[in-house]
């Protein structure tokens, strides 16, 4: 009887294969038609503008690139102090884990870096993989809901000062879109509050904790982003920064999106024309933040792969 449950179980596995493989090539597929897609009408509007004015027109400030680099550091940092505050994590020997977190989940797809930590967790950590489960769930969650209030806050900003038409017509969002993902975030909100010892593992005050560290977070990349937009184009009123911002937490919130870093850089380069500014600068600050991006996840992939072994062998 074992030898012919274990046929049967090596039957139906390779019976699967075939499934499988069709499965991932589909998405492999589905993600370079949009990547191409994405790339083509980048092209496209570039060429419109003009390849060497956007060239040009490059931000020369130090401080922005400073900012930027504290931008892209400040998530895999954050994390860190989360799972350091759930699990004592030690930086010199965990940090590459949360690098190469961010490289997957911005620059490939959505929740592929989690996947990713957790089979890191799964082999380096004294916990089941129940217990591992649990936390990284527990921790999207939270982020999850700290993220869909600030752009639910944002979105009301936006309906009470009238501007919804502006932000549906200059970010490609239908109002139907936006107004779904508002009723949609409310409901989860409250459902959140009624039901969250049920949804979480955590106590009561670490999820708070937690919570209030992502929305900090969130609040922190805002200001920066903000901050570094207005001081290329200083003359350029805040009300229009907002429109930006709020676009780009919309856009964050559709799941799976192929290369969130590349997808926004796009979305500001197609919302350039709504900014009374020189279409040209605007261009040029958007696909400078993309291209570093993509140079800087390419880097951080480059280098935590020659390190990987030997930093999880000292864990």
């Amino acid at each position: 009887m074992k030898i012919n449950s274990k046929l049967i179980s090596t039957f139906n596995s390779l019976k699967n294969k075939p499934r499988l493989r069709v499965k991932k090539f589909t998405l492999f597929l589905a993600r370079i038609i949009f990547l191409s897609s994405i790339l083509g009408y980048l092209v496209y509007k570039l060429s419109i503008i003009g390849w060497y004015d956007v060239l040009r027109e490059m931000p020369k400030l130090t401080s922005f690139y400073f900012l930027f680099l504290l931008i892209y550091f400040i998530q895999p940092l954050v994390e860190y102090l989360i799972y350091r505050f759930l699990w004592g994590l030690s930086f010199f020997t965990c940090l590459h884990v949360f690098l190469r977190k961010r490289v997957f989940n911005f620059g490939i797809i959505d929740y592929l870096g989690d996947v990713f930590f957790f089979n890191w967790a799964r082999k380096n950590l004294n916990y089941s993989n129940k217990q591992i489960f649990s936390k990284i769930k527990d921790v999207n969650v939270l982020s999850g809901l700290s993220s869909n209030l600030l752009t639910i806050f944002l979105i009301c900003l936006f309906f009470l000062s009238d501007q919804m038409n502006l932000l549906a017509s200059s970010s490609s969002l239908t109002i139907s879109y936006i107004i779904s993902f508002l009723i949609i975030g409310l409901i989860i909100l409250i459902i959140f509050l009624f039901l969250n010892k049920y949804i979480l593992s955590l106590s009561r005050k670490t999820s708070l904790i937690i919570f209030s560290i992502h929305t900090l977070r969130l609040l922190f990349i805002a200001t920066l982003q903000l901050l570094q937009w207005s001081l290329v184009l200083p003359e350029v009123p805040l009300s229009s920064w907002f429109l930006f911002l709020t676009a780009n937490f919309l856009v964050t919130r559709i799941p799976l999106i192929p290369n969130k870093d590349l997808t926004l850089a796009v979305l500001g380069v197609s919302l350039a024309g709504y900014i009374n500014a020189d279409i040209t600068i605007i261009t040029a600050l958007f696909l400078v933040s993309g291209a570093l991006n993509q140079l800087l996840n390419f880097f951080i992939f480059l280098l935590t792969t020659f390190n990987y072994k030997r930093l999880n062998s000292n864990l």
